[in-house]
């Protein structure tokens, strides 16, 4: 059953609470990582924010497209409904989509939206989890430590560079993922591993190939 903070008339769901304070805090750390690196706030912050805007509305209308003769039977539903694991991805790709031709438009590297967004992700998923906390102790304790740790050295690190910092970050943090994806109760469907094990296997390995090829490079 849904939890809500009732204050007067007005029953907030204690969930989308975390929710914004998962928002802020993210907003937060990714200021904190711009000031370090002296970069121009406003326009890459108000990128993000419009890249997850986006990918939530069609993340949300996604319902009509996987699900069109229930939404348009009950179009309401809409409010209450979204497209779910699939519309989600729909909604990721979106954001990166706008991303991209944002950082090309304003001639900024893709890495340094990639640095952002990731310590955004790593400081608001970490106090989302805080919410989640009660439904699997030893997963979410997992999720938090690894997050609160990572974002802690990637606020230090003053670098853009996706041959060293970044990628060690995203490495470990795709390997901690392969990890705490045994802790969880979702049924494996390939070898064992479910799909999102499997999403950062692939990112693990692309990542390895890229060092790789950076370490060629410098030896040349």
């Amino acid at each position: 059953m849904e939890e809500f903070l009732i204050i007067g008339s007005i029953r907030l769901p204690i969930k989308w609470i975390f929710i914004g304070g998962a928002l802020v805090v993210a907003y937060l750390a990714m200021n904190i990582r711009l000031s370090r690196l002296n970069l121009d706030k406003k326009p890459l912050l108000d990128t993000i924010f419009n890249a997850l805007l986006y990918g939530f509305i069609v993340w949300k209308l996604s319902y009509v497209l996987f699900n069109p003769v229930h939404a348009f039977a009950y179009p309401l539903g809409i409010l209450y409904f979204d497209g779910g694991q699939k519309g989600m991805l729909l909604g990721i790709l979106m954001g990166f989509i706008y991303i991209y031709f944002q950082s090309t438009k304003q001639s900024v590297g893709i890495v340094t939206y990639v640095n952002l967004t990731f310590s955004g992700w790593l400081a608001g998923s970490a106090t989302y989890f805080i919410y989640l906390f009660h439904t699997n102790y030893i997963y979410y304790s997992g999720q938090i430590f690894l997050a609160g740790w990572l974002i802690v050295v990637m606020l230090k690190n003053k670098e853009i560079d996706l041959g060293k910092g970044l990628s060690n970050s995203l490495l470990i943090y795709s390997l901690g993922q392969i990890f705490l994806g045994y802790l969880t109760h979702i049924k494996p469907v390939i070898l064992g591993f479910t799909n999102l094990q499997i999403g950062f296997i692939l990112l693990a390995l692309l990542i390895l190939i890229v060092q790789k090829r950076k370490r060629g490079e410098k030896n040349r």
